[in-house]
C-alpha cells in the first residue's frame, strides 16, 4: 500500500508539471504604462514692434500648431510679460526681469488696445515713458494649462517717437525701384525734429507681407530696391530711426506708394561736348541724341575743388545749348551733360565725358 500511494503521488506531480509548462511563462512585472505625449505650443518667433502717433504696438502672428507640427485647436490665450526699467538703472547682460504679466483671451471680450485678427495680433501701450527701457516676453498658452517656450526678449528704449517720413516717389530705373523720401520735420508731438540716425525701407510683394528689405539703416535718400522682378507692382514704406542714447527707435511708416516695375533702359551717353567762352557766360553745345526718345538733357559742373559734380538744370532741357553764366574770372570748370529718357520714367542716362575750361573772358 505505501509504494501504491507513492506511485499516485509521482503520477500526480509529474502531470501537475506538464500543464503548468503548457501556460505561457510570466515575469510577475506588469507592462510599462503608456504616456500620453505632452503637446506644446510653437514659439512665437516674430515678436515685433511699431509706432502708431506716440503709442508702441506689439505684433506678433498668431500660434496655430504645437511644436510637433499638429494642429493647435485649444488655444486658451497668449501670456504677456512687461518689463520696466530708467536707462541709468538698466543692466543690458543681466537675466530679463518683467514686472507685470497680461493675459489675452482670444474668446474674451474686446479691450482697448487689443486687436486679434486671424493673421496678426495687435498690443497698443500708450502710457510709455521717455528714457525708459521697456522688456517684452510672450507665451502661448493651450486649455490644459501648457505654456510654450516663451519668445526673445523684445527690447525697446522708448523716447518722443519722430513724425514719420514723407514717402515723395518711386522711379523706375535700369537697375531696379528707386525710392525717394523727406526727413521728418517734427516728433510726433509737434516739437523740432533732431536729425534722423537713418531710415528703413519696407516692401511689399504681391500677395505677401511687408518686410525690412535695407540691412543697415539708410542714412539719406534715395535708395534703389534692385530686388525686384520684371512685370510685378511692389509697394514701398518708409520708416526713420530717432537714436535715444545710443539706441535706435522707429517712427511709424510713411505713406504707402506703389509702382509696377518694368525695366528701363536709359539714354545712351551723351557725345561731342564743347566749351567756349563767351563775354558773360560760359557757353555749352553738344550733339544731340536721334533715333530713340528723348526728353531733354540735364547739365553738371563741378570746380577743381569738388569731387562730385553739381546739377545746373532743374528740369531737362530741350535744346542742346546751355550758358552757365554763373563764373567767376580766372577759374577752372569741369562740365558734363547727361540724356533724360521720355516719360512717364525719366530715365536719365550717364553722363558724358568731362570738357575743362577755364573761363577768361
Amino acid at each position: 500500500m505505501p509504494h501504491r500511494l507513492s506511485f499516485l503521488k509521482t503520477t500526480l506531480w509529474i502531470l501537475t508539471g506538464l500543464f503548468l509548462a503548457g501556460l505561457p511563462a510570466a515575469c510577475g512585472k506588469k507592462a510599462n504604462p503608456v504616456v500620453p505625449v505632452k503637446l506644446v505650443p510653437q514659439t512665437v518667433n516674430d515678436l515685433a514692434y511699431g509706432v502708431q502717433g506716440a503709442a508702441l504696438v506689439l505684433t506678433w502672428t498668431p500660434i496655430k500648431t504645437h511644436t510637433d507640427g499638429s494642429p493647435l485647436t485649444d488655444l486658451k490665450g497668449y501670456s504677456v510679460q512687461r518689463g520696466e526699467f530708467p536707462l541709468k538703472d538698466y543692466c543690458a547682460t543681466c537675466p530679463d526681469q518683467f514686472q507685470d504679466r497680461l493675459w489675452l483671451d482670444p474668446q474674451g471680450p474686446e479691450l482697448p488696445g487689443i486687436r486679434m485678427e486671424a493673421d496678426r495680433i495687435a498690443l497698443t501701450y500708450d502710457q510709455l515713458r521717455p528714457g525708459n527701457v521697456y522688456l517684452f516676453q510672450v507665451r502661448a498658452v493651450n486649455k490644459q494649462g501648457i505654456a510654450g517656450e516663451a519668445s526673445k526678449t523684445l527690447k525697446v528704449t522708448w523716447d518722443i517717437p519722430l513724425g514719420p517720413p514723407v514717402l515723395t516717389g518711386l522711379k523706375l530705373r535700369s537697375e531696379g525701384v528707386e525710392v525717394r523720401w523727406e526727413a521728418p520735420k517734427t516728433l510726433v508731438d509737434g516739437s523740432p525734429a533732431p536729425a534722423p540716425a537713418g531710415y528703413l525701407v519696407f516692401r511689399q510683394a504681391p500677395g505677401g507681407s511687408w518686410e525690412r528689405i535695407t540691412g543697415e539703416p539708410v542714412k539719406e535718400p534715395p535708395w534703389v530696391d534692385a530686388q525686384v522682378q520684371e512685370g510685378l507692382s511692389y509697394a514701398y514704406q518708409v520708416k526713420a530711426l530717432r537714436s535715444t542714447n545710443g539706441h535706435l527707435l522707429e517712427s511709424a511708416g510713411s505713406a504707402e506708394n506703389q509702382v509696377l516695375f518694368k525695366r528701363v533702359v536709359p539714354p545712351p551717353v551723351v557725345q561731342e561736348l564743347l566749351a567756349v567762352t563767351t563775354p558773360q557766360a560760359v557757353q555749352l553745345r553738344w550733339q544731340g541724341l536721334t533715333g530713340q526718345p528723348v526728353q531733354g538733357y540735364h547739365v553738371y559742373r563741378r570746380t577743381t575743388r569738388e569731387k562730385t559734380p553739381q546739377k545746373l538744370t532743374r528740369e531737362p532741357l530741350a535744346t542742346t545749348l546751355f550758358e552757365d553764366r554763373q563764373i567767376q574770372p580766372g577759374a577752372a570748370y569741369y562740365y558734363s551733360v547727361s540724356a533724360v529718357g521720355p516719360a512717364p520714367h525719366f530715365a536719365e542716362g550717364e553722363r558724358s565725358q568731362e570738357t575743362a575750361i577755364t573761363y577768361n573772358p
